[in-house]
């Protein structure tokens, strides 16, 4: 159940960005963002208990995603545990979201890795040094018409596992979002 869970929820995150986008019209040029970023979380603290989930609204704030993303994001809860990290300026630029982490997942990170290549064109890369097992992957597909680079991570670390989701409307490119993914799984395993 718990690859459908991360397609479920990387659909959900995808389908919530989305339609904010398309409020936004058919202009493929983002208006320039303040690299400053506001911190709208609390700071990270200790690892979780035996049990408890990574909550990633509690340990990232929106100031060290904006620090990665390079202008200012605002956090947001998502539905069923996580966070979104979203532009405050442009819905178009690029959103972060990171999946709270489960423990004892079922299939761990090989099913998350399929979960990932069955949402997103791409090949798993592993991402070495990062936790017990962490992986990326980056492909290019169609959001509101527009060609985009996307990305997912899956970070197996202390019997969890959690996901990292890069959404963007076609002005990054693929080394820009490589990079976000990157950043933004290794932040997390800083934090759990």
């Amino acid at each position: 159940m718990r690859p459908l869970r991360h397609a479920l929820v990387l659909t959900v995150t995808a389908g919530l960005a989305l339609s904010m986008l398309s409020a936004c019209g058919d202009d493929a040029t983002p208006a320039a963002s303040s690299p400053n970023s506001t911190a709208t979380a609390t700071t990270g603290g200790d690892a979780p208990a035996a049990g408890e989930a990574f909550d990633p609204c509690k340990k990232i704030t929106a100031a060290e995603i904006g620090a990665i993303v390079g202008f200012t994001v605002v956090m947001k809860e998502v539905p069923g545990g996580g966070c979104s990290y979203d532009p405050a300026d442009d819905p178009r630029a690029t959103t972060i979201s990171i999946d709270e982490g489960e423990t004892n997942a079922g299939g761990g990170i090989e099913s998350a890795k399929q979960g990932s290549t069955g949402t997103i064109a791409g090949e798993p890369v592993a991402l070495s040094g990062v936790g017990d097992a962490a992986y990326i992957v980056v492909g290019k597909g169609k959001a509101l018409g527009k060609n985009s680079f996307q990305a997912q991570a899956g970070l197996e670390i202390k019997g969890q596992l959690i996901m990292v989701t890069v959404i963007q409307l076609g002005n990054a490119t693929k080394d820009q979002v490589t990079k976000f993914v990157t950043e933004a799984t290794k932040l997390v395993a800083s934090k759990v």
